[in-house]
């Protein structure tokens, strides 16, 4: 007894208690499937927002839903590799842990697409669709006498650009498909804004997988341009982005959203600061974090996130 009133007069119960809270939470929360899943969940209703369409969280129980149903299979995949090569999340919880996860994921999804509008079933079959076409060979290479086919992930660069595409057609057309609307012209400086979004926050993250990616020699644009040129093509394009907005906000074309102004600042700000040194789970924090900013930034300005 002297020896726990010690340890607890010290500090050191509540401290390791305050620790091993901190290591559950980064597990189960920021290191697991269900943090990634739940920032793809946030870009829906930040299409709802910025394209003035009713709040509908079904949009973005079908994104995560299918996050983590995609994540936890591939996690499933990768613990039935070479010793070592599981990710932290696959050794902390195990391949039961796992295999129910992904059974119960697939059965909540296959309920929420039966159940929804006959739209929802065409976007979503189309979402997965390009994601899919990613690592497919469907592009003809060489000539008829030796023809060979390529996948878009061979094509240098292309990662990103499909990656941004997939999510961008998901977090758009679900929203759009609940609300019985069809995509027009005024949407695409939304649209563009969205693809834009997910674009930067994929390219970062590969220029913090640079160094592996350089010796598994996959053709990323860090790779391409190196972190400075890749830092300048981000900047680039988000200053474009920030020329539409303002543009079309003078003009009467759309409204000026704010929240999306201050959020492609937001991007502009970790294109600059983070890079290759930066620790993972910092870089991970960050980029992943960013996907709830717009929908924090509609709540300071408008009241509402939704």
């Amino acid at each position: 007894m002297s020896h726990i009133a010690v340890h607890l007069a010290d500090g050191g119960f509540a401290r390791g208690s305050v620790m091993d809270l901190v290591r559950v939470c980064r597990r189960f929360g920021v290191e697991s499937c269900v943090w990634t899943a739940a920032t793809l969940a946030a870009l829906p209703v930040i299409a709802m927002n910025l394209l003035e369409l009713p709040f509908d969280g079904r949009a973005s129980l079908v994104i995560f839903l299918s996050g983590v149903l995609i994540y936890n299979l591939d996690h499933l995949a990768d613990s039935y590799g070479e010793a070592g090569t599981a990710t932290m999340w696959t050794q902390g919880i195990g391949r039961r842990t796992l295999t129910g996860l992904v059974v119960a994921a697939a059965l909540a999804l296959a309920i929420a697409l039966l159940l929804a509008p006959s739209g929802v079933a065409l976007v979503f079959v189309g979402y997965g669709l390009v994601g899919s076409l990613y690592g497919l060979p469907v592009l003809p290479r060489g000539g008829a006498g030796a023809r060979s086919w390529m996948r878009l992930k061979d094509i240098p660069g292309a990662k990103a650009a499909v990656v941004a595409s997939s999510i961008t057609l998901a977090a758009v057309g679900l929203p759009l498909a609940y609300a019985g609307q069809a995509p027009t012209l005024a949407m695409l400086p939304v649209i563009g804004f969205i693809w834009v979004f997910v674009l930067s926050n994929t390219i970062m993250c590969d220029v913090g997988d640079l160094r592996a990616d350089l010796v598994s020699r996959v053709p990323t644009i860090p790779v391409l341009l190196g972190v400075a040129g890749t830092r300048a093509l981000l900047v680039l394009i988000n200053s474009i982005v920030l020329g539409v907005f303002y543009l079309g906000a003078r003009s009467g074309i759309i409204p000026l959203h704010l929240e999306a102004v201050f959020s492609v600042l937001l991007v502009l700000g970790y294109v600059l600061l983070l890079s290759e040194r930066t620790p993972k789970s910092l870089m991970s924090f960050c980029l992943d974090g960013c996907s709830f900013a717009p929908l924090i930034l509609a709540y300071v300005f408008n009241g509402s996130p939704g």
